[in-house]
């Protein structure tokens, strides 16, 4: 059953004033931190216990605990973001959005960063090629969020030893960052869209993206994201 474009969902919200979106924007910074500061305590503990930095739990049951509780926070930090993303840019004056720019390259790596651990634990090994000097017109955050969304769908399931890659290129006043997992095995079963998925959608159009799914057992190739360049005027020219 078809379901209405998120644009035509926004379009019917009640307009809310400056005050109101300055307000809920605070609100939002201030969950944020009330959110980490737990969480990071939660990743930061776990991640030495399973280390056993201070020396052996007494069991080995222990250690795998600590792993769950390490990956379980690693979710629901991810959860977190996801929500506070979305939040960034339902609150985002015409002005902000104007004036959002994003390093293309550092946004990614970062996002391929977050997914480490994981993609460490699976053997599977990661490359970014995207270019250095292009900065993309949207929130940063937005688009962090958005690629590791894009990611976790892509290798949900993946095969040990998988490659992951981020590359890019320049097409007219856009930056096309395309999305690879080679040596995956296509075994999904699953019908639908992944909630991951979902949330890449619903960040690409509140960004003003264009992405493009093109996953197919005969091709590497997952996923292609457009964005807007921020080109600088010359204006001695």
């Amino acid at each position: 059953m078809p379901v209405a474009g998120l644009h035509e969902l926004l379009n019917q919200r009640p307009a809310t004033s400056a005050t109101d979106r300055a307000a809920f924007a605070r609100l939002t910074a201030h969950m944020s931190h009330e959110l980490r500061t737990p969480l990071n305590a939660i990743l930061g503990f776990s991640e030495m216990m399973s280390n056993e930095v201070f020396g052996p739990l007494g069991s080995s049951c222990y250690a795998s605990y600590a792993r769950d509780i390490h990956a379980s926070g690693i979710s629901l930090l991810k959860s977190a973001d996801d929500a506070l993303a979305i939040t960034a840019l339902l609150t985002a004056n015409e002005n902000q959005q104007k004036l959002a720019h994003t390093p293309a390259a550092t946004t990614a790596a970062d996002a391929l960063a977050f997914h480490a651990p994981a993609f460490a634990a699976n053997g599977m090994s990661t490359h970014c090629t995207v270019d250095t000097d292009v900065e993309i017109a949207a929130n940063p955050q937005a688009v962090r969020q958005l690629l590791i969304n894009l990611i976790a769908d892509a290798t949900m399931g993946a095969a040990p030893g998988a490659h992951v890659m981020l590359a890019s290129r320049c097409v007219g006043s856009e930056l096309e960052i395309c999305l690879t997992v080679s040596g995956q095995s296509v075994t999904d079963t699953a019908t639908g869209e992944s909630f991951s998925l979902l949330l890449a959608r619903t960040l690409a159009e509140l960004c003003g993206a264009k992405l493009t799914v093109t996953a197919t057992p005969s091709s590497d190739r997952y996923a292609t994201v457009r964005f807007m360049r921020v080109v600088q005027n010359d204006f001695f020219g």
